[in-house]
C-alpha cells in the first residue's frame, strides 16, 4: 500500500514531492550531498590522518635524505683527510673539484624540492665536509684548533659561493633533465691539473691521479653532449 493512500485515508495529506525528495537523499552519496566532487575527495587511511591524493609525490621522507646527504659530506671530509696525511695521497686530498662534485650531488638529491632548496643543500653539505676534514685533522694529525679554524674559513668562505652555484646545477640536470648541466663540473675536472700547474710553476704529484681526473671530466663532457644529441635527434624524429 503506498503512503499516500494511507496519508489519505487517516485524512492526512502527505505531499508526494517531499516523501520523493527524502527517498533521493538517502540514495545520494554523502560527498555529492555536501557540494564536493567525489573524484576530488581526501581519503584517510588506516591511521587516520587525512591525506591528500598527490600526498605520494614524494615517498621517501625529506629528513631521511637530508640525514644521508650530511653523513655522506662527513665521510668525504674524513676520507679526504685521511687522504692528505699521506705521502702519495696528498695531491688527491687536494683535487678541488671533489668538492664541487659533492655540491652538485647534494643539489641532485633534493632537486624536487626547487632551486633554492638545492642551493641551501649544497652550501651546507659542503661546509660539513670541510668541518669534518678539519676535525679529523685535529683529532688524528695533531692540527691546533686555532690553526684549523683559520683554515676552515679560509676555505669555507669561497665554499659558500661555489657550492650554491653547483647546487643549482644538480638541480638543473636531476630536476629539469638538462645534460648541460654537467659542463661545469667537466671542465673543472679536466682543467684543474692546468690550473695547479700554472699556479706554482710546476706539475704537483704524481701524473696517474691527475690523468684519471682529466679522463673523467673529458669523458662526462663527451656524455653530456651526446645525451642532448640523442634528445635533439628524439625531439626532429617526433615533429617529423
Amino acid at each position: 500500500m503506498h503512503t499516500a493512500d494511507v496519508g489519505n485515508r487517516a485524512g492526512v495529506e502527505v505531499p508526494l514531492v517531499e516523501t520523493s525528495r527524502s527517498a533521493s537523499m538517502q540514495r545520494t552519496p554523502a560527498a555529492v550531498r555536501s557540494g564536493r566532487p567525489a573524484g576530488r575527495s581526501a581519503t584517510r587511511p588506516a591511521g587516520g590522518r587525512r591525506t591528500s591524493p598527490g600526498s605520494h609525490r614524494y615517498p621517501q621522507p625529506v629528513y631521511r635524505r637530508l640525514v644521508a646527504v650530511f653523513l655522506a659530506s662527513c665521510l668525504f671530509g674524513v676520507v679526504d683527510a685521511t687522504l692528505w696525511n699521506g705521502t702519495s695521497t696528498f695531491w688527491i686530498a687536494n683535487m678541488s673539484a671533489a668538492y664541487l662534485a659533492l655540491a652538485l650531488a647534494a643539489g641532485a638529491s633534493v632537486a624536487r624540492r626547487g632551486a633554492p632548496a638545492a642551493m641551501f643543500i649544497a652550501a651546507a653539505s659542503t661546509t660539513v665536509a670541510l668541518a669534518a676534514f678539519y676535525a679529523w685533522r685535529v683529532e688524528t694529525q695533531h692540527l691546533d684548533v686555532y690553526s684549523a679554524q683559520q683554515q676552515f674559513l679560509r676555505y669555507a668562505l669561497p665554499g659558500l659561493i661555489c657550492s650554491p652555484v653547483f647546487g643549482w646545477l644538480g638541480h638543473r640536470w636531476a630536476g629539469r633533465r638538462q645534460p648541460l648541466a654537467l659542463l661545469p663540473l667537466a671542465l673543472a675536472l679536466a682543467l684543474e691539473h692546468t690550473a695547479w700547474q700554472r699556479h706554482l710553476g710546476f706539475s704537483p704529484g704524481p701524473a696517474t691521479p691527475w690523468r684519471v681526473e682529466i679522463a673523467l671530466g673529458i669523458s662526462l663532457a663527451v656524455a653530456a653532449l651526446l645525451a642532448v644529441a640523442m634528445r635533439r635527434g628524439r625531439t626532429g624524429a617526433t615533429t617529423a
